[in-house]
């Protein structure tokens, strides 16, 4: 199978750095089997709250994240949502500044993909109106307009 050393390199925390030179290789291959589409890696990972902790706390960093990174951070949790959509909202349901920290990191064009994903591939659209609950404050909108980000919802 797999195990959380893998989740460890797919959220490499060591090179959070914009201006660091990430050694990319082992998160790179990490990311391809995390968001391979095979059902038991799917099964565990968005069954296991401790790996999706690992995943989670990449954002728990000053800005800017290096792109490279956060696109793999990105991907992984893209994928998670997709194809286990009830599991990772229930774990994002439990951490209050998840919106917040995603806004945090806009600046990184990984995040802005992460945050529409979110917006607009969660089905049904009752857990995507659930989706659009998950944060700590009611200013969502004013947090995305004082970073100067246009956001078209359709």
């Amino acid at each position: 199978m797999f195990s959380e050393q893998q989740v460890n390199l797919a959220a490499d925390r060591r090179h959070h750095c914009k201006t660091a030179t990430p050694k990319v290789g082992y998160p790179n291959t990490a990311c391809e089997l995390l968001t391979s589409d095979v059902p038991q890696i799917n099964d565990k990972l968005g069954g296991d709250e401790t790996l999706l902790n690992i995943l989670y706390e990449f954002l728990d960093h000053e800005p800017p994240l290096n792109p490279l990174l956060a696109s793999f951070f990105s991907k992984t949790i893209g994928n998670l949502i997709a194809r286990k959509t009830e599991q990772v909202i229930a774990f994002l349901r439990k951490k209050e500044k998840f919106i917040s920290l995603v806004l945090k990191h806009i600046d990184t064009s990984a995040m802005m993909d992460l945050l529409l994903r979110l917006i607009s591939c969660v089905e049904p659209a009752t857990l995507r109106q659930e989706v659009l609950n998950v944060r700590a404050d009611r200013f969502f909108l004013y947090e995305i307009g004082s970073k100067g980000v246009g956001l078209f919802v359709a």
